[in-house]
């Protein structure tokens, strides 16, 4: 009989899912490694405890392990998002159910949670490519239908502009018109990134170095914005292949969006290190401003979506494709009035 509970405690604690159960009193019983992991408790500190203690429900509707207890509502295999835990979002399937002994008495419930998040990243990543490849093809096809005339009509607005004794309110016009003209030519020359990326001369380079090139720009940028800047870059080299100008890009272009979050003030904290879990390098580019709204996470590398009002939506989008061509991938999370930390993670050189 011992030989089969400790099979069963050597069972629980290996599977993947987060499993947690309760008895009828509430009290946790089970709270395997995975639920750990999850709930980023340790097992000798909630065995014992009343479940609705350790995690502060304050209705019975917020929990489904209790409404399976005392209500008998039961899941299987029912998708759920949250955003509670790790302060992103994240993508469970969820089962639960009541446990009864051998004369058919209630003793518990219990909830089990696969986590489906690495696998929905997966299938949103597709999504973003298929969609990517789409625009691209867009973009080859009409960029220089447009570019041509653009370019007839801004050295037309020239010429007009040199013209003598201009009038001044119609000079500021005219140089308004080829600021415009300007800007168009800007977001076609992004939609010819889109299709035709500018080939990355791919050499090996130091992350950690050329973080450290980059300071004096961030530096100033946050002097002329009155947000102070914390730097944690690590002193041992970073090997990585890339693109060095095209790393660059992706970097300033984070950290702007970021400066842009804080038209207040704030915090800056650019970081690099080792992924503790994966075989990458980690750049995270963390700000204390407004924080982006849950629902705006997955779209945000998507083209054409921005949140700002003269943004064209391809800035992230193109940062993105330049990351993932390298192998890499770009991560974010965010709060609302907490800010939000941008993770930029390449393969190391062992």
């Amino acid at each position: 009989m011992q030989n089969l509970l400790n099979q069963s405690a050597f069972v629980l604690e290996s599977i993947p899912e987060a499993v947690v159960g309760i008895d009828v009193h509430e009290n946790i019983i089970i709270f395997n490694k995975a639920a750990e992991q999850l709930y980023g408790k340790s097992a000798a500190e909630v065995i014992g405890r009343r479940y609705s203690d350790v995690f502060h429900f304050s209705r019975l509707e917020d929990s489904l392990l209790l409404r399976t207890l005392y209500a008998g509502e039961e899941l299987r295999r029912k998708e759920l998002t949250w955003s509670s835990f790790l302060q992103k979002e994240v993508y469970f399937l969820c089962s639960t159910s009541r446990i009864f002994d051998v004369q058919g008495k209630l003793i518990g419930a219990i909830i089990l949670l696969q986590d489906l998040t690495l696998q929905r990243k997966y299938e949103d990543s597709i999504e973003q490519a298929k969609l990517l490849a789409t625009v691209s093809e867009l973009a080859a096809g009409t960029a220089h239908e447009i570019r041509n005339p653009l370019t007839t009509v801004k050295g037309f607005l020239q010429l007009m502009a040199a013209k003598p004794d201009r009038d001044p309110d119609e000079l500021e016009w005219i140089k308004l018109m080829i600021q415009e003209v300007d800007h168009v030519n800007s977001v076609i020359s992004n939609f010819l990134l889109l299709s035709k990326p500018k080939p990355q001369e791919i050499k090996v380079l130091d992350l950690n170095l050329l973080l450290r090139d980059l300071l004096p720009l961030v530096t100033n940028q946050c002097l002329l914005m009155d947000i102070s800047l914390e730097t944690e870059i690590m002193l041992q080299p970073a090997l990585v292949e890339g693109d060095a100008n095209q790393i660059k890009q992706v970097i300033l272009n984070l950290v702007n969006n970021a400066l842009q979050a804080m038209p207040d003030g704030g915090k800056l904290s650019l970081s690099s290190r080792l992924s503790p879990t994966e075989n990458f390098v980690e750049i995270m580019i963390k700000d204390t401003g407004v924080g982006i709204p849950t629902e705006n996470l997955g779209k945000l590398f998507m083209p054409f979506f921005s949140t700002k009002p003269n943004g064209t939506g391809l800035g992230l989008t193109i940062a993105c494709r330049i990351v993932r061509d390298l192998g890499g991938r770009i991560e974010v999370t965010s709060e609302i009035n907490q800010g939000t930390c941008f993770v930029i993670k390449l393969p190391v050189i062992s």
